[in-house]
């Protein structure tokens, strides 16, 4: 029988273990995660803690990434013992010597004040840049619409910081009912893709409206790309350590889109998952205004598909 995984919700005054078994089929994946998720609102509920541990014994690494998910939107402190995270693959800190080592699941390697520079950044850009390009989405919007049938924006729930949801936004470039049959990513030639949708592609025109992701808080200018949940539960199988990326605000651009561009399958976008680890574990605003600056010539040239 698989061994329970231990959930310790830390308050200021008291030291509390939640105990949760793993499903022993993978089908029962979805209706564990509900228990767990339950078990997790009450204990926050009872006990307002202000940091949780995740012991985890379980070996299905997968698994261990949906756990933590649900932990995120807690905007609480997760940390994993040492002896737990031979599963995560990627290069962590540790913090404190004294007793078990303990690793901050929800750190990140940018300082405070590079975080506070950078959310500054972000916004004040954002409003500025959605001023100036007023008249260019007013030229866009009328060649979408011309196009064909269908709304001129296209909105889509991705998944952001802390494992959250929301809606990104882009000038549609697609027939209506492209998903009809399902979730499935853009390739070289794609019949779905209209005319005026391959021009705003070629030179990320498209991506103009996350200008009002970034202004709500939803996005930042730079950071690993933000997937669907369809792709995420495809990607933690084969890169567990997928949830780090979820430490950082999702970006309009990344060093995975300038260097390795648009992925048409599940290989691909693995492969360019390994950019936006780097970026994570070199996170700075030297490396963002780098990151920039080849998209500048990424859309002066046209690379974009």
């Amino acid at each position: 029988e698989e061994t329970a995984t231990w959930l310790h919700s830390i308050s200021s005054t008291t030291t509390n273990r939640i105990d949760f078994v793993p499903p022993m089929d993978k089908n029962e994946t979805e209706s564990s995660l509900v228990r767990f998720s339950a078990l997790i609102d009450r204990a926050v509920r009872e006990h307002t803690p202000h940091q949780i541990i995740l012991a985890v014994d379980s070996p299905d690494a997968s698994y261990i990434s949906l756990l933590l998910y649900k932990l995120y939107p807690y905007h609480l402190p997760v940390s994993v013992p040492m002896r737990s995270m031979l599963f995560a693959g990627a290069k962590v800190h540790v913090r404190g010597m004294s007793g078990e080592p303990m690793v901050d699941m929800t750190a990140t390697h940018m300082s405070e004040s590079g975080k506070s520079i950078k959310w500054f950044c972000d916004r004040l850009f954002a409003l500025i840049l959605l001023i100036l390009f007023m008249p260019v989405y007013a030229v866009l919007a009328i060649l979408v619409k011309r196009s064909s049938k269908g709304p001129i924006f296209f909105g889509q729930e991705r998944i952001g910081l802390h494992g959250r949801p929301f809606t990104i936004y882009k000038f549609r470039t697609m027939h209506l009912d492209a998903e009809k049959d399902g979730p499935s990513l853009s390739f070289d030639g794609d019949a779905r893709v209209t005319s005026v949708g391959h021009f705003l592609r070629k030179y990320r025109l498209d991506e103009l409206p996350q200008f009002w992701n970034v202004l709500r808080g939803d996005m930042s200018f730079v950071g690993p790309r933000p997937e669907r949940a369809y792709y995420i539960r495809q990607l933690v199988e084969k890169a567990p350590y997928y949830y780090l990326l979820h430490n950082v605000r999702p970006g309009i651009t990344s060093w995975g889109m300038v260097r390795y561009g648009y992925a048409s399958n599940l290989d691909e976008m693995l492969e360019r998952l390994q950019y936006d680890f780097l970026y994570y574990e070199n996170m700075s605003l030297r490396l963002d205004l780098e990151v920039l600056l080849y998209t500048c010539r990424t859309i002066v040239k046209g690379l974009g598909k």
